[in-house]
C-alpha cells in the first residue's frame, strides 16, 4: 500500500470552495494545514467553516463560523478521509482567507 504526500491550496470564497477530493480506491488523511487571514486592506477578522461532503452527498460539519483575526492563523484538525470525500471550506468574504494543507493518501 504506497503512501503519497500532496499538499492543496485554496483561496476560501464566500460561497463552499473545494479544497480536495479524494482520489478513488484512496484513504486520505489530512495532516496539518492552516487557514490564514489575508485580509490586508480592511485588517478585519474573518471566520471559516469547514464541511466534509460524504459520497452519499451529504455535509458533515467539522468547523463553523471559526474566527481568524487580522494576520492571524487557524490551525487544521486532522480529517480522516474514505474514497470520493470532498474537503469544503467557506468564508464569510471572498479571497480574505486562503488555506494550506498538507495530505497523506494511502492506495
Amino acid at each position: 500500500m504506497p503512501t503519497s504526500f500532496v499538499p492543496a491550496d485554496v483561496s476560501i470564497g464566500a460561497t463552499r470552495t473545494l479544497l480536495y477530493t479524494t482520489p478513488a480506491s484512496t484513504q486520505s488523511v489530512l495532516f496539518a494545514g492552516t487557514v490564514a487571514n489575508i485580509d490586508t486592506t480592511a485588517m478585519t477578522d474573518h471566520w471559516v467553516t469547514i464541511e466534509i461532503q460524504k459520497v452519499d452527498t451529504s455535509y458533515v460539519s467539522v468547523l463553523i463560523q471559526a474566527p481568524i483575526s487580522f494576520g492571524g492563523s487557524l490551525s487544521l484538525p486532522k480529517i480522516a478521509l474514505i474514497a470520493g470525500e470532498k474537503v469544503y471550506l467557506t468564508a464569510d468574504a471572498a479571497s480574505k482567507l486562503v488555506a494550506r494543507v498538507s495530505i497523506v493518501e494511502k492506495t
